[in-house]
């Protein structure tokens, strides 16, 4: 019985084709009598794992080995040559079977491109600082009793300074500002005033050009700072103020703000790259906001914790040892910036090219805009192995189903003398010509989808993965690699069929490979399940956010934003003591309470009001040491505060549980309302019970005057925050007015004309809040609207393919169904026949998601502090609408058939 076992047939061709000629006849001899020896005395796995072995061992010693000839390269040359001449004449001669191949391929490939260009992008984030990967973002931990009170962004001055002085380690410092507060910007040239939002302005230090590498166009980074007063913007701000003229030297005028005053422009920078989480036009000294900032109150109070701090460590330091070092320094230095003894800091290290994927929810807002989601960009190359793998499924399905077609010609080749291994060669290499003619098509249309992708997520996601070497390197390998994979089983199946049987007149052409292209049938259908499943639920997540009762009524407002510098006349106030500060916040006042009662008097205006923030803004001052009058330190409890003015409540339909509003008649920033979920949070048990109760909030006491129910000042994504609404009079960043739409322009026009007259120089802009709100759900959109493209494309591959498996189906069966319809078959019967199979297929497929679906739903469901349920829709949805297009696919095809006249089908017979 062993006699039939052979040596193994790889090694063996290797020896022949390696050896001398005039000593492989003896050597082969030798390595075969050793094989069955061993073969005897081992199991057979054993005896050709040796048989490899010695093989390897005499081509890498002996001298015996031939390089391969000029004839042999020619003959494989010309082998080669005869494979491609087969394969294009074999694409020429089925030109819908090869059009629907390189068509799917070239979809699936282009759209798996664009995905890997997207998924490059969002992790490609603030890699193209040369120091990318040892600069660090200083996270603050803060703990209370041991317990963690949650991360933060911001810290102290004073731990920046700490930093430089006390970690060796430290390589570079750079201290960072960004101001919640918008201002105006004048070209003092041509007197024209433009609105600046805060997060447009970033205050630096000297060193951030050093640390970051954004490049000046104009101007040295050497000598940009070196006036307080000194500013650099970006390309686009240039264009905007200056035009074709070359602001170098030139004067802007900031209006309000952080730090107000006349700047001189220093340098232009190029427009910051969209993949890069620090986003700005204006960037000032960060030494101008510590002497000047908010009117020197900066500068009498350095400890407050309102900055962010970046560190490059030394490249021979890590960052456990940095890290180590700072919280070592912030233990000795934390009494002075934390006054408190149950509370307690730590310092972590986040290297910055985590910020835009791997940030977490702090305390206070992140001031980064556009953060990614790490779940979602797994997602997105889910599904681009989906598609592309649904595009070589089809391959298969349709090379495997085919395969009878080609029988005749593999029994031919055979008879002739074509070897096996010949054939593989042959239909692999047909493989390969369609796959290379796909990716070369894919990479075209890549190139035209990623402008229409840029257009959706609305920023420019470029083609800097197409630039990389590397990356083509592992795309052709891929390429082959896929070829290789679709095409191996069917170039099998193909390959063995014996000459006898398929050059017989009656060989009915037993098909091969059924039980695979029906289990990659199934896994067409379950992708397609799981991609539309994922869809559906994002959608429904997303209108199940947006049709939530938000506390409080944002339709018909109007949000002014408030004036950035109110003009003083003769004889007013003067900015230049304590005093005149004072006297100038009683004069802003006053000229407030004047616009309120002009626009009060519209009779399209149902109501007026100023706040310090608007629903959908991060913004809100956030405080860490909140508790009630007389509780000691460690009930101390984090919240957010932020100010209102009269009328507050009337405007935006907050729900009163108890007390009374806001009234002019308070002392002002004395007295407090409290949402439901700070009235827990702070220890107190029902809403009467705390009226005219004192709260402590750092220390200040403020007098709860009324409670109101919890509202959604943010998205449904997060959970509700104990908020403190503060009543302040005087002049608002934001003048928030509930108008009739009807009259909704003249009403404006109105309003702008009592603006302008109160508030002269000041830039009239507003929008409507319900908009501005909605704006948070735009990541959630653009993703659902992403996956949903993505979601049709690879259910339309899935679909050709299917298409074509039923037509070849049909086809076959054509003489099956006239013979059933001349016996009495009805039409509905024969589709049913002809459906039958796909639909098992079909249910197998929802049957076999249903975990998949199910665990990916509720996991992402879990970044939603307010969700939806699953739901059994979520089940019976996306499988109703699979069914439906499989139906629509199979049947329209098998309708046709089963219609045909069977004369013509049994006219042969």
């Amino acid at each position: 019985m062993k006699d039939l076992i052979m040596p193994p047939r790889l090694p063996l061709k290797l020896l022949r084709f390696l050896i001398r000629r005039d000593f492989l006849e003896e050597i082969e001899g030798d390595m075969e009598e050793v094989f069955y020896d061993n073969l005897e005395l081992y199991s057979e796995r054993k005896a050709k794992w040796l048989y490899v072995r010695e093989v390897l061992l005499l081509l890498l010693r002996s001298n015996l080995v031939r390089f391969p000839t000029f004839t042999d390269l020619l003959n494989t040359n010309i082998m080669v040559k005869h494979y491609l001449q087969l394969s294009l004449r074999q694409l020429g001669r089925n030109k819908a079977d090869s059009f629907l191949n390189l068509f799917s391929l070239a979809v699936g490939i282009g759209i798996c491109l664009v995905i890997c260009q997207y998924v490059f992008f969002e992790m490609s984030h603030d890699r193209m600082h040369s120091e990318y990967e040892r600069t660090y973002r200083v996270i603050l931990d803060r703990f209370q009793d041991g317990t963690l009170q949650g991360p933060d962004l911001y810290m102290a001055h004073s731990l920046g300074v700490v930093a430089e002085e006390e970690v060796p380690d430290i390589a570079e410092h750079v201290t960072l500002y960004v101001p919640d507060e918008g201002a105006y910007v004048t070209n003092l040239e041509q007197n024209l005033p433009i609105t600046v939002d805060g997060k447009e302005m970033l205050f630096a230090s000297k060193r951030f050009l050093h640390v970051f590498d954004f490049p000046l166009k104009m101007g040295n980074k050497e000598t940009a700072f070196d006036n307080m007063f000194n500013v650099v913007i970006t390309e686009k701000v240039a264009a905007q103020l200056f035009g074709e003229t070359d602001p170098i030297g030139k004067n802007l005028k900031i209006g309000g703000g952080a730090s107000a005053g006349d700047y001189l422009v220093t340098g232009v920078l190029e427009d910051l790259p969209s993949n890069s989480h620090l986003q700005f036009d204006y960037l000032f000294p960060i030494e101008n906001f510590f002497e000047y900032g908010w009117l020197g109150v900066v500068k009498r109070e350095p400890h407050v914790p309102i900055f962010a701090n970046y560190l490059v460590v030394h490249e021979s330091a890590s960052p456990q040892s940095v890290q180590q070092q700072l919280n070592r320094a912030v233990a000795r230095y934390s009494r002075e910036w934390n006054p408190y003894e149950n509370m307690s800091e730590k310092v972590r290290l986040q290297p910055i090219a985590d910020i835009h994927l791997k940030s977490e929810t702090y305390t206070n807002a992140d001031f980064v805009a556009n953060k990614g989601n790490l779940q979602d960009v797994r997602s997105f190359i889910i599904i681009a192995l989906f598609i592309l793998c649904i595009a070589w499924v089809n391959y298969i399905n349709l090379s495997t189903a085919r395969s009878i077609y080609r029988a005749r010609e593999v029994g031919i080749r055979k008879s002739i003398g074509a070897f096996r291994q010949q054939l593989i060669g042959q239909f692999l290499t047909e493989s390969l010509v369609i796959n290379l003619l796909g990716a070369f098509l894919g990479v075209g249309l890549a190139v035209l989808i990623i402008p229409g992708l840029n257009h959706i997520i609305g920023r420019d996601i470029g083609f800097q993965l197409f630039y990389l070497p590397m990356f083509w390197g592992c795309f052709v390998l891929a390429i082959l690699f896929g070829a290789v994979l679709s095409g191996l089983y069917p170039a099998f199946i193909i390959s063995a069929f014996k000459p006898v049987s398929v050059l017989k007149a009656n060989f009915g052409g037993k098909q091969k490979g059924l039980t695979l292209r029906r289990g990659l049938i199934m896994f067409q259908f379950l992708a397609s399940l799981c991609l539309m499943s994922g869809t559906y639920l994002v959608y429904k997540q997303i209108t199940f956010m947006k049709s939530q009762e938000l506390g409080m009524d944002i339709k018909k407002i109007v949000a002014i934003r408030g004036p950035k510098h109110i003009e003083v006349l003769d004889g007013g106030p003067q900015l230049t003591s304590y005093e005149g500060l004072q006297a100038f916040n009683q004069y802003s006042r006053k000229t407030f309470r004047t616009f309120r009662e002009e626009v009060n008097r519209l009779p399209a205006i149902s109501s007026m009001t100023g706040s310090w923030s608007i629903p959908g803004q991060a913004y809100g001052a956030s405080v860490k040491d909140v508790r009630k009058w007389g509780a000691p330190e460690s009930e101390n409890r984090p919240g957010k505060m932020f100010s209102v003015g009269l009328d507050f409540m009337k405007t935006y339909g907050l729900e009163l549980l108890a007390g009374k509003p806001f009234s002019q008649e308070l002392s002002e920033e004395s007295f407090v309302l409290l949402n439901e979920k700070a009235l827990g949070t702070f220890g107190f048990t029902d809403p009467e019970g705390a009226l005219q109760e004192k709260i402590l909030v750092n220390d200040r006491p403020h007098t709860i005057l009324g409670v109101v129910s919890n509202f959604h000042w943010k998205s449904l994504k997060e959970a509700h925050t104990p908020w403190l609404l503060r009543f302040v009079g005087g002049t608002p960043p934001y003048i928030s007015i509930k108008l009739d739409a009807a009259n909704a322009e003249e009403s404006l026009a109105r309003v702008k004309a009592t603006y302008d007259a109160l508030y002269p120089g000041n830039p009239f802009d507003y929008f409507f809040v319900d908009d501005q709100f909605d704006q948070q759900y735009h990541s959630d959109v653009q993703f659902g609207k992403l996956f949903l493209s993505f979601t049709l494309i690879a259910i339309f591959i899935a679909c050709m393919g299917l298409f074509a498996l039923v037509t070849f189906s049909a086809s076959r069966r054509i003489k099956e169904i006239g013979v059933r319809k001349v016996l009495g078959a009805s039409t509905g019967n024969l589709i049913l026949l002809l459906s039958r199979e796909y639909l098992w297929l079909l249910l197998g497929a929802i049957v076999l998601s249903i975990p998949a679906v199910v665990y990916w739903g509720r996991t992402w469901l879990d970044n939603y502090a307010f969700r939806t349920e699953l739901g059994i829709d979520f089940l019976l949805v996306p499988g109703l609408v699979i069914t439906l297009i499989a139906m629509l696919t199979v049947g329209r095809r098998t309708y046709f058939a089963a219609i045909s006249n069977p004369v013509d089908s049994l006219r042969k017979e």
